[in-house]
């Protein structure tokens, strides 16, 4: 962590950013690195898979609708008791929070988190270790994601589908450890605390 000396000689901590891919789970630690990942293989391949494979769910409006009809594609979810759907704000955006991965996103691009690489290997390396997927899980192959897939169908098919959580009270940045929700960028994020600030770029 950086750190740099205020008007009064004290030494004022300085967070540094991360950019991290929710769709392939790869982190980038500038705009560069960013840049290439972006123009890689795997995300392309990753992109493609998610166009193709999400498509039904592009005129849902609700996160519901999504997981209901993730049901008939056969697209296993979990981790879902970890996701909290709040009223909507004064823009009229839904803001979903996930308390397993500290991050919150609005309905077009929350279903993407839950069925990403990143939430799901944060959820199986908690809750089911033994299954060997740890949190750096890292597909850079159809074969690495075929393992993840296999693992997260066992775990629901086991187990079965959790629910979402349903608030009644309006998202409260400083009851939910700090992170902060900006409506107008959906998937922005941030932890109002002197440790790492970590923003996820869809």
């Amino acid at each position: 962590m950086e750190s740099r000396y205020s008007r009064e000689g004290k030494i004022k901590k300085r967070t540094k950013m991360r950019r991290i891919c929710p769709l392939c789970n790869e982190l980038c630690l500038n705009k560069k690195e960013q840049a290439l990942h972006y123009s890689g293989a795997l995300h392309k391949y990753m992109k493609r898979l998610k166009r193709i494979q999400y498509s039904y769910t592009r005129n849902l409006r609700s996160l519901d609708e999504k997981i209901k009809a993730s049901e008939g594609q056969n697209e296993p979810l979990i981790g879902l008791e970890y996701i909290y759907q709040y009223p909507a704000d004064k823009r009229g955006v839904i803001p979903y929070a996930c308390m397993l991965c500290d991050c919150v996103y609005k309905l077009d691009t929350i279903f993407y988190h839950i069925v990403g690489i990143k939430h799901r290997c944060l959820y199986l390396s908690k809750n089911f270790p033994a299954m060997g997927i740890d949190r750096n899980f890292r597909v850079k192959t159809p074969s690495d994601f075929r393992k993840l897939l296999n693992a997260v169908e066992i775990v629901e098919k086991s187990h079965g589908r959790k629910k979402i959580n349903v608030s009644n009270s309006f998202f409260n940045a400083k009851k939910n450890g700090g992170i902060t929700y900006d409506s107008e960028s959906g998937g922005e994020w941030r932890r109002n605390r002197q440790i790492t600030v970590s923003k996820i770029i869809d």
